[in-house]
């Protein structure tokens, strides 16, 4: 039997963390979704519990996405990390290759999409 996977969902929008958590949860039985409103709540998360994904808004209050995957990075942490964000650019491609983040999907999110992302970087689905 395969272990379950926790995957962390990190966003300012209860609205989005609801609908993300709804569709992950659709991967099956085997996945547990955590939330977390903010960067800090995220890595205290993380500090807690053994997360395998984090999918996280790149706008946050506080400490965001970015500045949350950087301190995961420095930690040595290597675990997989989707970004979201309604403000992609040349400049966030440069911070994924800085950082390694999987992949960073565009708002609104496409349920199926982000489905298939979070099966990819758990490397559960091909590329």
């Amino acid at each position: 039997m395969q272990d379950r996977k926790r995957i962390l969902v990190v966003d300012d929008d209860e609205n989005v963390r609801f609908v993300l958590a709804r569709a992950l949860a659709r991967l099956g039985s085997e996945y547990d979704i955590v939330l977390a409103g903010d960067g800090g709540d995220a890595l205290r998360l993380i500090d807690e519990l053994a997360v395998d994904l984090l999918i996280s808004d790149i706008r946050l209050p506080g400490l965001d996405g970015i500045a949350l995957t950087r301190a995961l990075r420095q930690r040595g942490q290597r675990l997989p990390v989707i970004w979201i964000t309604a403000y992609g650019g040349p400049a966030i491609a440069d911070k994924m290759a800085e950082l390694d983040v999987c992949r960073c999907i565009d708002k609104p999110v496409e349920v199926a999409e982000i489905r298939r992302a979070a099966l990819q970087a758990l490397r559960v689905e091909p590329a």
